[in-house]
């Protein structure tokens, strides 16, 4: 069995915890175990490793947004494997071997399974699968189950050759123009307090890539946040490295992700994961999120300008950090990212941080 990560973190919540306990019991009973590690939340570790004595239990927290990129992509750098019950990661660069298993769909929005939306939103799961794994797909006995009775197969040509072909021409490869680096962010802004953290986000980028990183908003704006892009970016509006679009007609859609380097959209089912599907198709770098993709702009958008160091762990933190204050899971993810990119300092730091929380020290 190759190097794999499971996140079991919720398996005792709800129609979920129901599917995670059939993953965790067909994993136990595999031959080899010697290379899979299971995330469960710490409250939780006893139970766990009662029920599933053969697996390696972790102890993690819930992870905050920057420090779960960081996190998750170090063990992919190591060429490890993720299975996740959640659409809560942000997908990776596709050079990256990440794993999604994303029955949240059928037991979270159970209408979708009985209705014509049903084989696109499955269409959209094999063709993250094959992206994003290389050249290999799991798909969860769950999701077979569903796929058989909506489809009568879970394993048809009508669902894959879409998918190996759209694949296809994202692995040809696609290298962009010497020149700046053009982000195209496409979805509805939620929540007006997300706009600081996406600036921040633009602003961290821009100052650690050595060429300018030119922002494009395409979409509709709720609660006045034409307003506050336009006044919290007034300078980088005015130079130019951000420009906010408002709704576009097609042509202009296609004539702005033509141009782009890498395509942003708050969800890989925004526009019922069309805008995403293009995209892909068009060959282009994309950064998707299950929530607000502002929150997860400098974990993986990052990756595609530049690897991942400790210089840039540090900066990423110290960013998160001025966003607001931390949760004591999160100070304790930070101290476990910092032990593992040998950030010495920042480790330290948030172990005293910690300490002085009278929170003990997470350590995996």
């Amino acid at each position: 069995m190759s190097e794999l990560i499971y996140d079991g973190r919720h398996w005792r919540k709800g129609g979920i915890g129901e599917v995670i306990c059939v993953h965790l019991d067909a994993i136990a009973s595999a031959s080899n175990l010697a290379h899979v590690m299971i995330l469960v939340l710490p409250d939780d570790c006893a139970r766990a490793r009662e029920r599933w004595p053969a697996l390696q239990i972790i102890a993690a927290p819930s992870l905050f947004s920057v420090g779960e990129q960081l996190f998750f992509g170090w063990y992919a750098s190591l060429g490890y494997r993720f299975i996740s019950p959640y659409l809560t990661f942000p997908l990776m660069a596709p050079e990256r071997t990440i794993l999604w298993v994303h029955d949240f769909i059928w037991v979270k929005y159970p209408r979708y399974a009985s209705s014509k939306m049903a084989w696109l939103y499955f269409s959209i799961m094999q063709l993250l699968a094959h992206l994003f794994v290389d050249r290999k797909v799991y798909i969860s006995r769950f999701t077979k189950m569903v796929a058989k009775q909506l489809f009568g197969t879970s394993t048809g040509n009508v669902l894959h050759n879409p998918v190996r072909i759209v694949a296809g021409k994202l692995r040809s490869g696609c290298t962009p123009d010497p020149g700046p680096a053009k982000v195209l962010y496409m979805g509805t802004w939620k929540k007006w307090k997300r706009v600081p953290l996406l600036l921040g986000a633009h602003n961290l980028l821009t100052r650690a890539y050595p060429k300018p990183v030119i922002l494009t908003l395409i979409g509709g704006a709720k609660t006045n946040n034409d307003d506050n892009i336009k006044s919290l970016a007034a300078e980088a509006i005015k130079a130019g490295l951000i420009r906010e679009l408002g709704y576009v007609d097609a042509a202009s859609w296609r004539d702005e992700l033509a141009a782009c380097d890498v395509v942003v959209v708050p969800s890989a089912m925004e526009g019922f994961g069309l805008p995403l599907i293009e995209a892909l198709g068009a060959g282009k770098r994309a950064v998707a999120a299950a929530g607000t993709v502002a929150e997860e702009l400098v974990g993986p958008l990052a990756t595609y300008f530049s690897e991942p160091t400790p210089t840039a762990l540090a900066a990423a933190i110290e960013h998160a950090l001025q966003l607001g204050p931390l949760t004591k899971e999160e100070l304790g993810q930070a101290a476990i990212c910092c032990q593992y990119y040998s950030v010495q300092a920042h480790q330290e730091r948030f172990l005293r941080i910690l300490n002085e929380a009278q929170v003990e020290s997470l350590v995996i």
